[in-house]
């Protein structure tokens, strides 16, 4: 997850950059989109109000963005828990899905 400007207090990322504050969500593999979502769920809602106070501000901006493994098929389709989307919207977040070749998917677990 990204988000423009810092972070609230009590919330801390693993990374800042260019004010972006940068936060790991899930520690779920990148062929498990359902823990990833999950894990999401679970973030969202323990960090509700720091959340809400950090997209409050007002150049603030947020994305979940989700790594999946590219799958060796004609088309790929994935979809979100209406849960995911309802919590995520309530935030003012955006969803967001990367699909990475399953060889670089593999080197970015490790």
């Amino acid at each position: 997850m990204t988000a423009t400007e810092s972070s609230a207090p009590g919330l801390v990322p693993y990374r800042l950059t260019n004010g972006i504050a940068h936060f790991q969500v899930s520690d779920a593999c990148f062929d498990d989109l359902k823990a990833q979502t999950t894990d999401a769920i679970a973030f969202l809602r323990a960090n509700e109000e720091h959340l809400r106070r950090a997209m409050s501000r007002p150049a603030a901006s947020g994305v979940l963005d989700f790594a999946v493994e590219w799958r060796d098929a004609m088309v790929q389709s994935n979809t979100f828990s209406p849960e995911l989307v309802r919590e995520a919207g309530r935030l003012g977040l955006a969803l967001e899905l990367s699909h990475y070749p399953k060889a670089e998917a593999k080197r970015a677990e490790a």
